[in-house]
């Protein structure tokens, strides 16, 4: 779940339901400073503007609106127009432990697969193997178990380059 998604549909249908036209978009934005909030709703006082009211007033009346009790704490309206909320420990723990026992991590979209082929570390094989071929074969292999868990068909790649040194060695050794 996208915490944010869902906030800002629930404010939406609030403005709405207050009587403000669907044309007036408003940004919800995690707060500055977290003695405002964890996030706050922009726009009002624009729509305010427009609809020749007072921003403060527009507020109060969309949070009269809101159905949101079991998840906020607290909303506070500032004599601007801005409205602030604080959301709620538990019913954000509640959320986090719902998405850990999910077998999808609440992943819900569904996705159109596609093959995507990873190519791993590559090392040259004419020279010795590094910590650096470790970091590209980790960050390889964890694009490929997402991008697998996700839904997509991978194909992991390892190729193996500069064979000339190693075939000029044993050419030579054979001679």
């Amino acid at each position: 779940m996208n915490i944010k998604k869902f906030l800002s549909i629930k404010i939406h249908k609030s403005m709405i339901k207050t009587g403000i036209p669907s044309k007036y978009n408003v940004i919800l934005r995690s707060c500055k400073k977290k003695i405002f909030g964890n996030y706050q709703i922009n726009g009002i006082i624009s729509a305010a503007v427009h609809l020749k009211i007072n921003p403060n007033y527009l507020a109060k009346k969309v949070v009269k609106n809101f159905k949101l009790n079991n998840i906020l704490s607290k909303i506070t309206v500032s004599q601007k127009g801005y409205i602030n909320f604080f959301i709620k420990k538990k019913w954000l723990s509640n959320q986090i432990n719902l998405l850990i026992i999910s077998k999808k991590l609440g992943l819900t979209e569904n996705i159109i697969s596609k093959n995507i082929v990873i190519d791993y570390s590559s090392p040259n094989i004419a020279k010795e193997m590094h910590v650096g071929h470790l970091r590209s074969t980790i960050i390889g292999d964890s694009m490929a178990r997402i991008l697998s868990f996700v839904g997509h068909n991978v194909i992991k790649s390892n190729h193996i380059g500069d064979w000339g040194t190693q075939f000029g060695i044993l050419i030579a050794f054979l001679k």
